[in-house]
């Protein structure tokens, strides 16, 4: 799992894509994925990740 700044001033997370069959996981990633600000998949890297992105509100 990977945590870095996203481009907007918030958080990005990033893990390995759960395996096609693993129903429980993936469950559990879609859960996380739905209370994200945005979220994707990518596969540059050559194995499937899913990533999310959680905006920082400030208050003044």
């Amino acid at each position: 799992m990977d945590l870095l700044p996203a481009q907007h001033g918030g958080d990005r997370i990033s893990a390995p894509a759960p395996a096609a069959s693993d129903w429980d996981r993936w469950r559990k990633a879609i859960a996380v994925l739905r209370q994200a600000d945005e979220w994707g998949s990518s596969d540059a890297s050559g194995a499937p990740r899913i990533w999310a992105e959680v905006d920082r509100e400030e208050t003044v």
